[in-house]
């Protein structure tokens, strides 16, 4: 029996896995230039089609059209889209409308998913979700979610007559089914199917809605609505806490060929789901891009409608609300369901994501919202239950349960329905029962440095019952950080992953914990009595020996900077996305705003040799612009190719050169106003550019390519690069060195003009494959500090023997950085964000974070696919728990589940390492390699290509 149960649970674990074989679909679309061109650069609310010819799955639609979707992503660089096909020729399945959602605002890349899927799962007449790629003209633009528009081919598909289809328009948002002229009708509802001009029948249910006494309203409804439809639609928006579909968001359509003619409910767009919400107090659209989290909305919370608000004021539609909730918590949207389909999805998606060229988070931000869509399942049910299903008892912020088990987790939900802590006993002795006791919005007694405000405003007390008995177990609690105003995180915290758990006992002690910054939720592995008890407090704060030389400079702006320059007289400036600049003259304390003329992002920014009063800025789509002083417009210089440039680099103050993809290469004598625009023999995206004091130009092209030339870019030589990892940005940090950076924490130096190369790696990053680095910057004489993913800031004062991390206390990706002196530098990255530094750098061990591994970890392989050999990492966490060695074993598994080779069997202290697999004796496919560290268990997807 055991056995058995042992080969299902591996068979099921492989066909999980399995899934992420499946390659997604793509559309590939081929536009003219002057069609893509026209696509960004006309009126962005323009709905007309332009023409956009594409494959998918091997068939040529050659009538295809395309055009923007929606209101909010045509403000964001990744766009959603709707592709149209005629009539005469529909895409497979008769669709004539194929909408893909970018899912740019949801780092998980699976709210929607799941929220479509769950509507289906319930029997619900909606869209069904799938994932699939987009490249337009050859470039990818990524992970896409393709949904079915709701029309009347969807209804036919449905096995529906299509009758009159009324969809509220979302930029107007004001579809709340109160009583409107005629006029305004066709301005908040779209009438999808049926006579355009004809809103008699929307009327007449608006007028019936609003006119029926409260006595008759259940009878009305009952037979105005398809009841089922209806109760779906509040049920699931109840349970994922969706709250902006009531007053858009939604189509009503009407069933003419049944009796009576009833109106259903069909739901649209979840992107603001599962926790995440939008606010106002922010600019929109900043307001949708926030990451507060919050679980507890009450049932019907959100937007006015009528059908919702005399639904709420009704005791007898309330409980068919709360029987039809009950049913799908009770069945469907269960934690062991909705945990292995999180799960399942993320892995399936993630290769994906960590390729996509316009992710707005990290893959860090990935993870950790992952891990809180699960966590949102468990503490969303507990909320209903405990307020919605069931009357409302005990007390708040105070729970008390009796304890029986070890390895089961103990939720401690209040009176109120939150979830104050979840603890998950190892053993425990004499324990009757556990007290929870949290303390909101106060400062924890005791806290050192409180006017730093760099701790939490919430604090625990716990008490074992009775008060000698002892315990250990791993200890999660929650805090508040769901929108402004209502906060408990400290307003000088600009990182909560830098908060540490500590408990004061008579001093303070650190305990080995972590916290995910979007969920709110500290995770403690190991909690025992001995922190426990009357006068203990449980809280987070920033230990106070850690510097904070890294101040954030807010702009209320969320685009990704790509570039940054700083003068005397023209000031601070950042380039990004959308062609946005942001110029600053007093040190990034206070901003304007500007733009190119262009939504194509802006990649690169530059003084002018000739005349430091003049920037130039280049970016996609062939973008060369410049701007003096006095201007009041950037001036666009034509080169003759719509290419994207990269870099930008003046070698004298007449000579100029540029590079960028497809293997662009340009040359001006003339101080940047023309070019003689060349290629590199291999068209390779070439990253970044350098000129050396000898006059070498070196180029970062390709897959970990270096180019160099001694003849002005006349001919090159492909120059070994010792990492042999992508380059990204090269820099001459002094008169006699080149320095260069890339994937997996590469660094390379060469110290002889760009002849030849050394890699100068960073160690703790090496292993990495998914991290880059990504910025150079020469501080002062003495230091060189480089930037990248993640936050990272790292520097080196005697070229590479020791690298020291900077607290910059966030977790963007980071994208650039300018030293003006030893004492003064900003860095610029994701998110709109903005450092700013007045000290050198700190090269003390409280600057110092350790180069071994911090957590658990296994890294993909790399690279992958491969030819014979591939190395895999990983790493074993630090801590007092963890300071003797732990087991180890990393073993490959092919699809059927035999192992086949195992790598590591032993005992390993903490750190992070890396072992080569030599696959030359195995055939062409997939395989799984499983790393197992003690109880912790890690498994990836691997290819080996021959």
């Amino acid at each position: 029996m055991t056995t058995r149960r042992t080969l299902i649970l591996f068979a099921t674990w492989l066909a999980v896995l399995g899934s992420a074989d499946a390659q997604l679909p793509e559309f590939r679309v081929m536009m003219s230039e002057a069609d893509h061109r026209l696509l960004y650069d006309r009126d962005w609310w323009s709905n007309d089609y332009l023409p956009a010819p594409l494959t998918h799955e091997g068939v040529v639609h050659p009538s295809a059209r395309i055009r923007f979707r929606g209101n909010t992503a045509r403000f964001f660089p990744k766009k959603s889209y709707r592709i149209r096909f005629r009539r005469s020729a529909l895409f497979p399945g008769g669709i004539r409308d194929v909408n893909l959602l970018s899912m740019y605002t949801d780092r998980s890349y699976l709210r929607e998913k799941l929220c479509w899927d769950l509507f289906q799962e319930i029997g619900a007449l909606t869209p069904e979700a799938r994932y699939a790629l987009l490249s337009i003209n050859e470039k990818p633009e990524g992970v896409y979610l393709q949904i079915e528009k709701v029309d009347d081919y969807f209804l036919r598909r449905k096995g529906r007559v299509p009758g009159p289809l009324y969809s509220v328009r979302d930029r107007y948002a004001l579809g709340d089914l109160r009583p409107q002229p005629d006029s305004l009708l066709k301005l908040y509802y779209d009438k999808e199917f049926g006579n355009p001009n004809d809103y008699s029948d929307l009327a007449r249910l608006i007028d019936a809605l609003n006119a029926v006494p409260d006595a008759g309203f259940v009878a009305a409804v009952d037979t105005l609505f398809d009841m089922g439809s209806v109760l779906n639609w509040f049920a699931v928006n109840t349970i994922v806490m969706a709250t902006d579909s009531y007053n858009k968001n939604y189509t009503l359509y009407r069933d003419t060929s049944r009796t009576p003619r009833q109106w259903t409910v069909l739901p649209l767009d979840y992107d603001l789901s599962f926790g995440r919400a939008g606010t106002a107090a922010l600019p929109y659209p900043a307001g949708l891009l926030i990451d507060w989290f919050e679980y507890n909305f009450p049932p019907l919370s959100g937007s006015s409608n009528v059908l919702k608000d005399r639904f709420l004021a009704s005791p007898i539609l309330m409980d068919r609300l709360r029987l039809r909730v009950k049913e799908i918590l009770d069945s469907v949207f269960t934690e062991e369901r909705y945990h292995a389909k999180v799960d399942s999805l993320a892995r399936f998606i993630r290769p994906y994501v960590e390729r996509e060229p316009q992710r707005w988070g990290t893959m860090q931000d990935f993870d950790d919202h992952v891990e809180a869509l699960k966590y949102f399942v468990t503490v969303r049910r507990d909320f209903l239950y405990a307020t919605f299903i069931h009357q409302p008892k005990g007390r708040q912020n105070d729970v008390t349960l009796p304890i029986s088990q070890t390895n089961v987790p103990y939720t401690f939900v209040d009176s109120v329905g939150r979830t104050i802590a979840t603890v998950t006993f190892e053993q425990f002795s004499g324990l009757d029962s556990l007290r929870v006791i949290a303390f909101q919005t106060t400062t924890p007694p005791n806290i050192p440095t409180p006017e730093a405000n760099q701790h939490l405003n919430r604090w625990l007390r716990i008490f074992p019952l009775p008060g000698n008995a002892t315990f250990s177990a791993k200890l999660q609690f929650h805090y508040i950080d769901q929108r402004v105003g209502a906060t408990e995180v400290g307003a000088a915290v600009q990182d909560e992953s830098m908060l540490m758990p500590h408990v004061w006992d008579g001093v303070w002690r650190h305990l080995d914990g972590s916290l995910n910054p979007y969920s709110n939720r500290v995770t403690i592995r190991s909690y025992t009595h001995a922190e426990a008890g009357v006068e203990k407090v449980l809280t987070m704060y920033v230990p106070p020996s850690i510097p904070r030389s890294w101040v954030n400079r807010p702009n209320f702006f969320w685009a990704r900077f790509y570039g940054i320059e700083k003068d005397s007289l023209m000031g601070l400036t950042v380039v990004g996305e959308q062609g946005l600049v942001l110029r600053s003259f007093d040190g990034a304390q206070t901003w304007k705003a500007e733009t190119l003329g262009t939504k194509f992002p802006a990649y690169d920014v530059v003084l002018d040799h000739a005349n430091p009063r003049n920037l130039f800025v280049v970016g996609a789509s062939g973008a060369v612009y410049r701007r003096g002083p006095n201007d009041t417009f950037w001036s666009h210089i034509r080169i003759g190719t719509t290419s994207t440039v990269r870099s930008i680099v003046f070698a004298t103050p007449s000579r100029v050169y540029l590079c960028g993809d497809d293997g662009l290469f340009g040359v001006s004598a003339d101080s940047g106003w023309t070019w003689n625009i060349r290629f590199l023999p291999e068209r390779m995206n070439h990253h970044s550019l350098v000129v050396a004091r000898n006059g070498r130009l070196v180029v970062a092209a390709g897959e970990g390519w270096l180019y160099s030339s001694s003849d002005s870019g006349a001919t090159w030589t492909r120059t070994m690069n010792p990492s042999n990892k992508p380059i990204y940005k090269l820099a001459s940090v002094t008169e006699s060195e080149l320095w260069g950076v890339g994937q997996a924490g590469a660094v390379v130096v060469s110290f002889d003009g760009g002849e030849t190369w050394q890699d100068r790696s960073i160690p703790a990053l090496a292993l990495n494959h998914s991290m880059a680095l990504r910025a150079i910057a020469a501080v002062g004489q003495e230091f060189v500090t480089v930037v990248g993913d993640g936050g990272a800031i790292y520097t080196t004062a005697d070229r590479r023997l020791t690298w020291f991390r900077q607290h910059g206390w966030v977790p963007n990706d980071l994208h650039a950085i300018k030293y003006v002196s030893s004492t003064e530098g900003y860095v610029a990255g994701n998110n709109g964000l903005v450092l700013a530094t007045t000290q050198p750098p700190i090269l003390t061990s409280a600057a110092l974070t350790p180069v071994i591994a911090a957590d658990f970890h296994l890294f993909q392989n790399y690279p992958n696919p491969f030819n014979a050999t591939t190395v895999i990492g990983y790493s074993i966490p630090v801590g007092a728990i963890h300071e003797s060695p732990l087991h180890v074993t990393l073993k490959v598994f092919n699809l059927l589940g035999q192992e086949v080779a195992t790598l590591v069997d032993e005992e390993k202290h903490p750190g992070t390492y890396e072992v080569r697999f030599e696959g030359s004796s195995l055939a062409s496919g997939v395989y799984f390699y499983r790393l197992k560290v003690g109880t912790s268990i890690a498994t990836k997807r691997m290819m080996l290509l021959k």
